[in-house]
């Protein structure tokens, strides 16, 4: 499943996903998805779609705009431009945030087994 499929595949159960799309699949060698995207999309709608190649699921987490505080969460070491987050497959924590108090459980809006 890669981005497009994903984005095809929500479309296809009634969600148009645009703006701010960030597509992550679960990390082989570690329960987390790897998200590194612009600090810019934590002021705008930011539709994330996390992969789940074992489940066989999408999930899509919509984050409302200014929802997420920029000082809990870390820059990426070779761009600071760029977030460094990595959220968790069971929790949906992000380990990577201030005192791991990032969690986007709450903004998941839509599972979709494939």
């Amino acid at each position: 499943m890669n981005k497009k499929e994903a984005i095809e595949l929500l479309r296809q159960n009634g969600t148009n996903v645009g703006g701010n799309v960030t597509f992550a699949s679960r990390n082989a060698g570690k329960d987390v998805y790897w998200i590194n995207s612009e600090f810019a999309f934590l002021q705008e709608e930011w539709n994330i779609i996390l992969n789940d190649p074992d489940e066989r699921k999408i999930r899509l987490v919509v984050v409302p705009a200014g929802a997420i505080n920029r000082d809990v969460v870390r820059a990426k070491t070779s761009d600071e431009s760029k977030t460094h987050i990595e959220i968790g497959c069971s929790d949906f924590v992000d380990v990577k945030s201030e005192n791991r108090s990032l969690c986007f459980r709450q903004w998941i809006s839509q599972t979709i087994d494939y």
